[in-house]
């Protein structure tokens, strides 16, 4: 079975879209459950469970919104981005909709698009151009640091990686009024031991998030 089979096909950021989202762990968030560079579990950990339950049991996003102007700039120029990350490397890609994982119904992704030799792909678009230059030079998809947005960035990667079945995933960053270099690439290479880990922590947070669902259905 190929993540074709475990699509659900509804536009990105349609109403379906979300729904098919609630009560799983996805690449926007995966990072928050995954360790840093000190190990352990991450401190917020509880607090996504209650907010996953919430979704699960009552179809509802109680997640802060990404604010509007820092959003829409993303919306606005992600075609563009992946079509220059197309021109660059030589890649077909076509958009995608929820990919179910095949171990877990409740662990899920939304890669920016799937190349058709099916690589995934993730396209940054900063609204701030120091921003852009930032992630070129310290590459958070490579190294992994504890600070919590890098290290959502080094693990989302690697859970369309884990989700999809690819065997690499390509990471960019464009912004296209930085006329010396609007797109900046990085081809992360599919590990087998930072999959095995993602798919145990993975399935650990699922269980937890359906204890506390259970535990609340339990109570009079």
């Amino acid at each position: 079975m190929t993540w074709r089979d475990r699509e659900i096909v509804a536009a990105q950021l349609s109403d379906e879209w979300f729904l098919a989202r609630y009560g799983c762990i996805t690449g926007s968030i995966v990072g928050e459950i995954m360790p840093g560079t000190r190990g352990g579990k991450p401190l917020g950990r509880q607090k996504l469970i209650y907010r996953k339950a919430v979704e699960y049991m009552a179809s509802v996003d109680e997640s802060q919104p990404i604010p509007a102007k820092y959003a829409n700039w993303g919306h606005e120029h992600e075609g563009e981005a992946i079509q220059a990350l197309s021109d660059a490397t030589g890649f077909e890609f076509i958009e995608t909709g929820l990919i179910k994982s095949d171990f877990n119904d409740l662990v899920a992704t939304s890669p920016d698009s799937m190349s058709v030799c099916d690589k995934a792909a993730e396209v940054k678009c900063p609204y701030y151009m120091n921003q852009h230059i930032k992630f070129m030079l310290e590459r958070p998809v490579i190294n992994l640091k504890s600070s919590q947005q890098e290290k959502i960035y080094y693990w989302q990667v690697r859970h369309h990686m884990l989700v999809t079945g690819a065997e690499a995933c390509i990471w960019a960053t464009y912004h296209p009024y930085f006329e010396p270099k609007p797109l900046h690439y990085e081809i992360v290479e599919r590990d087998d031991n930072e999959m095995k880990l993602m798919k145990e922590i993975c399935e650990e947070f699922v269980d937890d998030m359906k204890q506390v669902c259970r535990e609340i259905l339990s109570k009079e």
